[in-house]
């Protein structure tokens, strides 16, 4: 390697950016990843509630087979799936401030764990509000949209 710095009279470190400023932040940036997966949760969940749109279609919502069989199982699918998910998001908001609150006092090691374990459940919490609202519409409509008795 001395040979090579001799030869081209250049520092080859002057190559490797400075990563003191993002390490530095690391409790920052660790907060924000797991606080984006709830809010983005909340804001879906409200949307679901909010802005849904008139008729099924394959653009915008929460689309399920069963919930696109007829305008009342796709005003039922939205609601269900606006509730879930903005009481999901809401809960690990909640959950993810206090975990996240707790991050200042760890060392590196453990602050990147903790925040990858709560990223992971986040995941999989996430996949079981959908199979959870996926399941509710199943149950309560067929597949010509029409409720189950």
């Amino acid at each position: 390697m001395e040979i090579i710095t001799k030869i081209f009279d250049f520092d080859f470190a002057t190559l490797v950016p400075d990563l003191s400023p993002i390490l530095d932040n690391v409790v920052t940036i660790m907060r924000v990843a797991i606080l984006a997966g709830p809010i983005l949760l909340l804001v879906m969940g409200l949307m679901y509630l909010l802005i849904v749109p008139k008729e099924a279609n394959h653009w915008m919502g929460y689309r399920t087979y069963f919930g696109m069989g007829s305008v009342q199982a796709w005003n039922c699918t939205q609601k269900i799936a606006g509730y879930t998910f903005s009481g999901l998001g809401l809960v690990l908001l909640i959950v993810m401030l206090v975990v996240s609150g707790s991050f200042a006092k760890m060392e590196q090691n453990q602050l990147v764990t903790a925040a990858a374990k709560s990223l992971l459940w986040q995941a999989g919490l996430v996949i079981l509000a959908r199979l959870v609202v996926s399941l509710a519409v199943t149950i309560l409509f067929d597949r010509k949209g029409e409720r189950r008795k």
